[in-house]
């Protein structure tokens, strides 16, 4: 066998073996980040529950105030 011939083999080989390094890499990363987005989707979702329920007592507990106060609002004098 000739080096040219030798040359090329080590070389497909050598490229062959980085294609399945960076095929493993990209599959541990993506489930990671699969991981990790799946978690911050869920805290974000508890999150906005959390603060729904907030507002929700909120509006409750004010609504009866802010509709006292527009029914006695001082006429402006500026008309």
């Amino acid at each position: 066998m000739n080096d040219f011939l030798y040359e090329e083999l080590l070389n497909k080989e050598y490229h062959r073996n980085k294609e399945a390094e960076a095929m493993a890499y990209n599959q541990a990363t993506h489930i990671n980040k699969s991981k990790v987005t799946i978690l911050i989707y869920w805290l974000l979702s508890k999150l906005g529950v959390v603060f729904e329920n907030i507002g929700c007592k909120m509006r409750v507990r004010y609504e009866g105030l802010a509709t006292q106060n527009q029914r006695n609002a001082i006429p402006s004098l500026a008309k």
